[in-house]
């Protein structure tokens, strides 16, 4: 984020510091450049002994941020004559401050007042709760009034207004957000701001409790302690609960194609393998068991058995019996195949 400061005023003796503009927006941890131009009388002997930003005064001295034990390792100057920048850098929200530039010669010094005052917010990378309610507000610092929308990367038009409110925040609202400001001098837009709420926390309490459970709240689950000492994120590991379905190619006859899936909602993934009731090897490895001919022998009780580091489980089922075709359970799990 930078700040564009006009240019250096020549031929004037006089003192002047020029920020341009006179405040900034920016986020806990981003960075943020602030510039200036300056000028100082000449006498002809006149030298610049000292040039500073800051932000604290004891009693009649100005504490160079340089200095400053809240911006160690963060400040840096980029100063040439009549311009100086500083950059600071991981800001924090308290350095929500004004800023000012002092110029220091051997004849005297000048501070430039009001200063730059900048505001840091909170990213709202950081984790929101799913179904809390969140603003984004855009502000500008425009003469005249200007009228303000929201938009979210590659999507058309969000909102026309100078808030965009998401009352109950979903996963499908996570991506970049930008605002624009345009009155009839023209317009600018910000920067993309992201919203991160892919995964963000559930439910807080040592209990999660679903009740009417569906396919959408299939996932992985994690869970989080924290105290004073530190947080610890806890992976929650489950044993596969195996669902089988069962497709053909046309008409399920003798000679057809047959094949099984295996799927299961598993943490770890799941392995799987393919028996036949009343016989105790394997009859295949893998998600999927299939036939290209079906013949009489090949009649049977079908299931499969999914297995994790957390256990083992068979499919179940219900059997049904159509005279003359192959025919499949319409439970999950366990598949009847019969000839008749």
């Amino acid at each position: 984020f930078s700040l564009f400061c006009s240019p250096p005023v020549h031929g004037l003796d006089v003192w002047r510091v020029t920020y341009t503009p006179d405040h900034i927006c920016a986020l806990d941890g981003s960075a943020v450049d602030i510039s200036c131009t300056y000028t100082y009388p000449s006498t002809g002997n006149d030298r610049v002994e000292e040039i500073i930003w800051f932000t604290k005064v004891f009693s009649t001295d100005a504490v160079d941020l340089r200095r400053d034990s809240d911006y160690t390792g963060r400040v840096q100057y980029y100063c040439k004559p009549n311009s100086c920048t500083v950059r600071k850098t991981s800001l924090r929200k308290s350095n929500s401050a004004e800023y000012k530039f002092r110029i220091i010669t051997n004849y005297g010094s000048f501070t430039g007042s009001p200063g730059v005052t900048l505001y840091v917010t909170v990213s709202l990378s950081a984790e929101i709760m799913e179904g809390s309610s969140v603003t984004l507000t855009c502000s500008s610092d425009a003469d005249s009034a200007a009228n303000h929308t929201w938009n979210k990367k590659n999507q058309t038009l969000v909102n026309k207004s100078q808030q965009l409110v998401f009352s109950s925040i979903q996963v499908s609202d996570s991506g970049d957000y930008s605002c624009t400001a345009e009155n009839q001098l023209g317009k600018r837009t910000s920067e993309y701001i992201f919203i991160n709420n892919e995964d963000s926390p559930k439910a807080s309490g040592p209990t999660f409790t679903i009740t009417d459970f569906t396919a959408e709240h299939n996932g992985n689950y994690h869970c989080e302690a924290q105290n004073t000492r530190g947080r610890y994120r806890f992976t929650l590991m489950y044993v596969p609960v195996p669902l089988v379905l069962m497709s053909s190619s046309g008409e399920i006859m003798k000679g057809s194609s047959v094949t099984l899936t295996c799927s299961s909602d598993a943490n770890p993934a799941a392995t799987y393998t393919w028996y036949k009731e009343n016989e105790d090897s394997p009859n295949a490895s893998g998600q999927t068991f299939a036939t290209t001919d079906f013949r009489a022998e090949h009649s049977g009780n079908y299931y499969c058995e999914a297995q994790n580091t957390r256990g083992r489980q068979k499919s179940t089922s219900h059997p049904v019996f159509v005279a003359g075709k192959l025919c499949a359970s319409t439970y999950t799990g366990l598949i009847i195949l019969d000839f008749q």
